[in-house]
């Protein structure tokens, strides 16, 4: 694998910057998706449920 990288450019450190920039991008989009859909049931609008949450915490 190396090789190949190096195949492609011979400046390991910015290989491996994108390759990690490109694998946290696609981390952040996963764990996106994986929520679609867990507030389906909320009985109350966004804002009503983070002013709810807010007060609670305070």
């Amino acid at each position: 694998m190396y090789r190949e990288a190096e195949g492609i450019s011979h400046n390991f450190s910015e290989i491996v910057k994108e390759a990690l920039s490109e694998h946290i991008k696609r981390k952040k989009i996963e764990k996106a998706l994986s929520t679609t859909g867990a507030f389906k049931d909320l009985k109350e609008t966004s804002v009503e449920y983070l002013d709810k949450m807010r007060k609670k915490n305070c």
